[in-house]
């Protein structure tokens, strides 16, 4: 199966929607690793356009930081935002890296919307814990699977003119819920928090909505889909069109559910 072809302009369209997650997920690990001089790499895993990773640089002015994204498109518009010369730039899934023996121990590892994509749930978890420093910092962002509009992709690669077409192609991984990543943290840390925030972005249209999911959560589909992405959109479409409630003047009301860990390794 081809790999996800990713479009930074259009993913960055609602740059500031998608942001917010991140900005309160670097909130929790500023307020964690406040009066820690300790802090010598900082590994942003899934760093995407690069944005927070700047933002990780300015957190930690003394670390060495790295942005590792498996997307070459990704990477490329991120060295042109970013002109940070402690900021290094790696080609790479994330799997590959919590598997490698090699890797070294960050002090702090910051994924923001980006641990979903990888189907091993229960592997990755314990993995990247293994990986920190004693005393090292985990803080990940995911999406909660609970969104109706996740209900509506699935009821859409399920019908009969898609679904073998679309076997294997980026389908969801079974995120744990936050009882099961507790279980998953605990034997690394005193004490992993996991919190839960709904985010009720405002849209203009639903062909807004569907834009936001084409910039992220329907690029395995629409890569493995090539031409007849446009009939699967419209396919959607339809789906999604009940699911969404509207606001007065007919914009849409998009939900993100997304969970929050903070984790420091014992």
């Amino acid at each position: 199966m081809q790999a996800a072809l990713w479009d930074p302009a259009l993913y960055q369209r609602f740059d500031r929607e998608r942001e917010r997650p991140g900005l309160d997920l670097l909130a929790m690990l500023r307020d964690a690793a406040q009066g820690r001089s300790e802090i010598g790499t900082v590994i942003d895993l899934g760093c995407g356009t690069g944005a927070l990773t700047c933002r990780l640089a300015e957190i930690f002015p003394a670390a060495r930081i790295i942005g590792l994204d498996s997307s070459p498109e990704m990477l490329e518009y991120a060295r042109k935002l970013a002109d940070v010369s402690r900021i290094h730039w790696q080609e790479g899934r994330i799997e590959a890296f919590a598997a490698d023996a090699a890797s070294e121990m960050p002090d702090v590892i910051f994924t923001n919307a980006a641990l979903h994509w990888v189907a091993d749930q229960p592997f990755i978890w314990p993995a990247l814990m293994r990986l920190l420093r004693p005393g090292g910092l985990l803080a990940a962002q995911i999406p909660r699977p609970t969104a109706p509009w996740r209900a509506a992709i699935g009821a859409t690669r399920a019908l009969p003119r898609w679904a073998a077409r679309l076997e294997g192609a980026g389908a969801a991984a079974a995120i744990p819920d936050p009882e099961q990543l507790h279980a998953l943290l605990a034997p690394f840390c005193v004490m992993p928090e996991i919190r839960e925030t709904i985010y009720w972005h405002v849209l203009p249209s639903l062909d807004d909505a569907l834009d936001w999911l084409k910039g992220a959560a329907l690029r395995p589909v629409l890569t493995a889909l090539g031409a007849e992405g446009g009939a699967f959109l419209a396919d959607l479409r339809a789906a999604l069109d009940p699911l969404l409630a509207r606001g007065p003047k007919g914009e849409v009301l998009f939900p993100f559910p997304r969970l929050f860990v903070l984790a420091e390794r014992a």
